[in-house]
């Protein structure tokens, strides 16, 4: 056999014999081979997007995966943007509004909780596309929210089948330097591919979650909170035509938490578990017609049912120093979902500019029942004597339901190249309070210079809030019977029954007003500039409050409740090749509003005191806040990403013994200033086997890398020797990376 070869071409080769007398010339022919270009691009966008009015902040799934998140989930990239902050109950908290008032869509569609309003629940960052905080969406399609609404958008299957593993090391717990069991284990598994090439593919994550998180302000071995999680999320989509795509997401998310409420003044006895469980199918239909209009159809059903369970049968005991016996509330809950929306997209109109016209109708059906059982609440005083005793009486089942339908119009006008308006109209009405609602708005984008690099960009409208089924069954709460002792030990009168009420007028549907006005400036081919400024107003918030009425005792719940809140932005953002990016904010705000709100007080864990309502500063409210966080690949394929967040501390009140306010609620003082710098090192390492190219990417994350004194608890009681301490600050923090990618 005779071969030749020659770089660029094809081997040849001719079966010969020859022999020690015989010359042979041969002539073989070299093809030359197939060609192959490897081509890597990278977007630079010229100017800015004009078209959009909202103020939008967007975190793409490459910043996702390369962030130092702590737990490697969605949420917790939202406080990366400006506006978003987590509070100090570690909820977020979204262009200054309480983490009930504002909207979670995936893929379009609502998936907060029917009973509380909150987030219902999270996904890892692999299944994400990206997620996006919208402050002022002008469209006519968005509802049900008073401050933002975060939009995740889900990442389809890749062209080719793709496997990641990730986090299957476990971490060990450590004590006195000894191992004490499993701190953390969050194994992951995403595979994704083309099922039928072109036709049919599938994107499936499975997560299990195992973390015990310390307090470390509490005695060793009594200070960790626990979570147990296991979630799965599929999605299929189907390609029947160029111009006809379904998708299908089916999400469950089972999850435990133990130790729910552990600080430095609960110890774990006074604490509860929380389970919940429930799954989410939705379906999302597009259907583009030849005359380019197009057709949007989605329909989702969600359940979602929670337990709140204290570690024991006492009930509790509230004190100046420490708290103990066990958390007063017992919860029961079961709740569903059926939503259905349809969106028509009418091709392009031109009549004094382009008109892009959508129509969409919006209907579901919320339903929930369970109960709520409450056991006594003591409060003593600092030599042991007791000041006040609460207990509950009543069945305290809970059952309600609500259909809500909306309309919308909304036409996005584009008078002349360098202006677009967003007209928008939003009809909407809810079954608990049978209102009739409208809600206009209007936004607007100008470019003011003809390169398109500086834009201007704002709007004015009204958003009607969400009503959670919790609220609708605050009559069948049980009643609080209160009684006061004197110093003596003697009751002071007789105990007051406080009955749950409502106005006779009944209840109103919360509304914002918001109006903002940003300038977008590209200064240079890389580097942007934005100004921005944000008014947003909430009327007619539901507020509870003791009331004493013609004789009676009465809890109130009411329409009182006002939140004013001020924002003011510069974010400055330099973008190079591979999505590397630096991004500078500095956010100058104010929030103010009723400190009474429904959900503190009838939330998922209930505060056990109610008090007087009053207006201050929210509990999250932060006048200033610095945040810098870079995504950055620096030669021997390794990529940097530090995050520095430097804002105000929280308020905070004081009591006195009996619990009572001293002074304007969260006016005594502020936490200490809060600094985090945090930063993940990724190291990316290619590694072939049986002619396969396989990813491995080692990495750190170091959390708190200055080891700064940011505690979570302050001593608010003016009876404790150790008032004005504060506690519990969570010191610097290493943790590995190690992924899998094939």
């Amino acid at each position: 056999m005779l071969e030749a070869e020659l770089s660029g071409f094809s081997t040849a080769s001719q079966a010969i014999s020859v022999s020690e007398t015989t010359i042979k010339e041969l002539r073989l022919v070299l093809q030359v081979a197939g060609v192959s270009e490897d081509l890597t691009v990278h977007a630079y966008r010229e100017g800015i997007d004009t078209q959009q009015t909202a103020a939008l902040g967007r975190l793409a799934q490459e910043h996702l995966e390369s962030l130092p998140l702590a737990n490697e989930r969605m949420l917790d990239a939202l406080p990366m943007l400006p506006g978003v902050i987590r509070g100090p109950d570690g909820l977020l908290s979204l262009s200054g509004a309480r983490p009930n008032e504002s909207s979670q869509l995936i893929n379009n569609m609502n998936v907060t909780d029917p009973a509380t309003g909150n987030f219902s629940f999270n996904l890892p960052i692999e299944a994400v596309q990206s997620v996006s905080v919208v402050s002022s969406p002008y469209s006519g399609e968005y509802g049900r929210f008073l401050g933002a609404v975060t939009e995740i958008e889900t990442r389809p299957a890749e062209d080719h089948w793709r496997w990641l593993f990730t986090n299957f090391f476990p971490r060990f717990r450590k004590r006195d330097g000894a191992i004490m069991g499993i701190e953390s284990f969050t194994p992951r598994l995403i595979f994704s591919g083309p099922i039928l090439k072109d036709k049919l593919s599938l994107a499936q994550t499975f997560e299990y979650r195992f973390v015990r998180t310390r307090v470390p302000s509490l005695p060793e071995l009594q200070n960790d909170t626990s979570l147990e999680s296991f979630d799965s999320f599929t999605q299929f989509d189907v390609e029947f035509s160029p111009e006809h795509h379904l998708s299908t997401v089916f999400t469950v998310y089972p999850e435990k938490l133990g130790h729910m409420g552990l600080n430095t003044f609960n110890p774990q006895s006074v604490t509860s578990n929380f389970k919940r469980r429930g799954y989410f199918f939705g379906v999302n239909d597009r259907l583009l017609f030849s005359s380019g209009s197009l057709l949007e159809s989605r329909i989702s059903y969600q359940t979602l049912d929670a337990d709140v369970l204290p570690y024991g049968p006492e009930g509790m005991t509230l004190a100046p120093n420490v708290n103990s016996g066990n958390y007063f509330s017992e919860h029961h809950r079961f709740s569903h979902r059926f939503q259905s929306s349809e969106v028509f997209s009418f091709p392009t109109l031109f009549a004094s500019g382009e008109h892009q016209i959508r129509i969409g109708s919006y209907i579901s059906r919320d339903v929930m029942n369970g109960e709520r059982r409450n056991r006594p609440i003591r409060v003593v005083r600092s030599d042991g004597s007791l000041s006040t005793l609460i207990e509950f009486e009543g069945e305290g089942s809970l059952e309600n339901d609500k259909t809500e339908v909306a309309l919308f119009v909304h036409d996005k006008w584009t008078p002349m190249s360098r202006l677009t308006l967003d007209l928008g109209l939003r009809y909407g009405h809810n079954g608990l309070t049978s209102e009739h609602l409208f809600a206009p708005r209007l936004g607007f984008a100008a470019a003011l210079t003809g390169d398109r690099r500086t834009v201007l960009r704002g709007g004015a409208g009204i958003f009607f809030g969400d009503i959670p089924l919790n609220i609708g069954v605050f009559t069948q709460e049980q009643d609080r019977l209160v009684q006061r002792f004197g110093v003596d030990g003697g009751p002071l009168g007789s105990p007051k029954r406080y009955r749950h009420v409502i106005p006779d007028s009944g209840l109103e549907t919360a509304y914002s007003v918001i109006s903002n006005l940003q300038l977008d400036r590209q200064i240079s081919e890389n580097l942007y500039v934005r100004l921005g400024a944000q008014r947003r107003e909430s009327r007619n918030e539901f507020v509870v409050e003791p009331r004493t009425v013609d004789g009676q005792s009465l809890i109130l719940l009411s329409n009182h409740g006002n939140t004013l809140y001020r924002e003011y932005e510069i974010t400055t953002r330099y973008s190079f090749a591979d999505s590397q990016q630096v991004v500078f904010s500095y956010v100058r705000s104010s929030a103010v509003g009723n400190l009474n709100d429904f959900d503190t007080y009838y939330g998922n864990f209930p505060d056990p005191i109610l008090r007087g309502d009053e207006r201050a500063p929210l509990r999250f409210d932060t006048p200033h806040r610095f945040l810098t966080w870079a995504d950055i690949k620096i030669p021997w394929d390794i990529t940097v990403s530090p995050v520095a967040d430097l804002h105000t501390g929280f308020p905070y009140s004081v009591f006195n013994e009996d619990f009572e306010f001293v002074g304007p609620r969260n006016r005594a003082g502020r936490f200490p200033r809060f600094f985090s710098l945090d930063l993940r090192v990724t190291k990316r390492v290619a590694v072939s086997f049986n002619d396969k190219q396989y990813g491995i990417s080692i990495g750190v994350k170091i959390f708190n890398l200055t080891n700064h004194f940011n505690p979570r608890d302050v001593q608010n009681n003016l009876a404790s020797d150790e008032f004005g301490g504060f506690y519990n600050s969570v010191g610097r923090t290493f943790r590995g990376k190690f992924e899998f990618d094939f």
